[in-house]
């Protein structure tokens, strides 16, 4: 990695684009972006374990464990934009870097439409197989298939966001992002 590193540097500093300049190294608008996304990664940890802290205090291990069933195949869905979303960022900054508005909302169009087509057609197959699918786990499980379904359709809502997500970011729109994970939790 060390060595890595240092080829990496000696790279960038024979390339006539980069060229450091004293002065302030951080771009305009760094500390909110930052900020904003060192929250949103709190809050994402607090919305995303809370329901298994209520659902150990509420119930047992073993109603825990029934619980984690679901959200081990509802994972499988969640696993598509988890994929998707760290090429996302890059692309769409590069379009609006550019000012290629075409291209921008072209781009747009086209990730909505693939981040929820495959994300619907998945989670409607596991919702209408959730009873089969839980079964696997015992036959205990199964009497969990509502909650599977209801993840399966939280999945199609939550794909939409995928897009907007990421253009928020891009944008810089640090505001709404914050608002709109601290609703979240």
């Amino acid at each position: 990695y060390f060595l890595a590193a240092i080829i990496s540097l000696t790279g960038i500093l024979h390339d006539k684009r980069f060229m450091l300049r004293p002065g302030r190294l951080l771009p305009r608008g760094f500390w909110a972006f930052s900020s904003v996304t060192m929250l949103s990664t709190v809050f994402t940890f607090i919305y995303t374990n809370f329901d298994r802290m209520a659902v150990l205090s509420i119930q047992d291990l073993e109603g825990l464990g029934r619980y984690q069933a679901v959200l081990s195949i509802n994972a499988f869905i969640e696993s598509i934009p988890a994929l998707v979303v760290p090429s996302l960022t890059p692309t769409f900054a590069n379009l609006l870097a550019a000012g290629n508005d075409g291209a921008f909302k072209r781009a747009f169009v086209l990730l909505c439409r693939w981040a929820v087509v495959p994300v619907t057609i998945i989670a409607l197959i596991i919702m209408g197989f959730s009873t089969v699918l839980l079964g696997f786990f015992g036959s205990t499980y199964a009497d969990y298939y509502w909650l599977l379904t209801l993840f399966g359709l939280v999945a199609i809502i939550r794909s939409l966001n995928l897009a907007t997500g990421t253009i928020n970011t891009c944008m810089e729109h640090n505001a709404f992002r914050f608002v709109q994970q601290l609703s979240m939790v």
